[in-house]
């Protein structure tokens, strides 16, 4: 996949990206991921968060890739 807003939340953490930071703004729950070149910001309504921290992966949304 070229297009980097195109993989998923799953494939980022398959790629050994991990989650660095994570905060709760506007209805949201967003997760800062880093590689050792990369940062990924992932947005994830908060109503989709079940109990125990679980969620689906069409539900997040990869919102900026930087450089």
């Amino acid at each position: 996949m070229s297009d980097p807003l195109k993989k998923t939340y799953m494939d980022y953490l398959a790629l050994g990206y991990q989650v660095v930071s994570a905060y709760h703004a506007d209805g949201f729950h967003v997760q800062v991921l880093q590689s050792d070149d990369d940062v990924v910001i992932a947005h994830m309504p908060h109503g989709k968060i079940i109990e125990d921290g679980f969620m689906m992966d069409q539900d997040v949304r990869i919102t900026r890739f930087m450089k």
